[in-house]
């Protein structure tokens, strides 16, 4: 809703939208949220979303990288093993689901799925533990396996 709206009829209605834009940038922290004031028309064909398109961007290059940094961490820990560290806000407990496929972390949060790729220090350890606290996911990884020695007597032997 524009600032220049004035009529009290929308006061409501205003602050109910400040209080969701409020959610929104916190939801998204670090990701920049880019506004733009509800449309006078309805955005429909070309000419329009070129217009809605400026009206978004302003002098933004569209096509430019607007966030670079690290949506998640990695935190080594003392005893050998390292957590992931992922934020979550808002979610709950009782609709977060896990699940792993090779070297990704699938994480659901209620009807939203998120595919995180597990940097390579993660990809070889199994999940060992995962909690949520202060709207903060930690997914905890074992150790790194040891890798397989040869013995220095060892023998290769062909079969016929």
């Amino acid at each position: 809703m524009p600032d220049a709206v004035s009529d009290p009829w929308f006061a409501r209605w205003k602050e109910l939208q400040a209080k969701h834009m409020s959610t929104i940038d916190k939801s998204f922290d670090p990701l920049p949220v880019l506004r733009v004031d509800l449309a006078e028309e309805e955005v429909v064909g070309f000419e329009r979303l070129r217009i809605f398109g400026a009206a978004v961007y302003g002098d933004l290059d569209p096509a430019a990288l607007l966030y670079e940094g690290d949506l998640f961490t990695v935190e080594p820990l003392p005893d050998g093993r390292s957590t992931l560290v992922l934020p979550l806000p808002f979610a709950t407990k009782d609709e977060i689901d896990l699940g792993r496929s090779g070297d990704e972390l699938l994480v659901r949060v209620g009807a939203y799925r998120r595919i995180v790729l597990l940097p390579d220090s993660l990809r070889r350890r199994q999940v060992v533990e995962a909690a949520l606290r202060d709207e903060t996911l930690r997914v905890t990884f074992a150790k790194v396996p040891a890798r397989p020695t040869k013995s220095k007597h060892s023998r290769s032997a062909k079969h016929r």
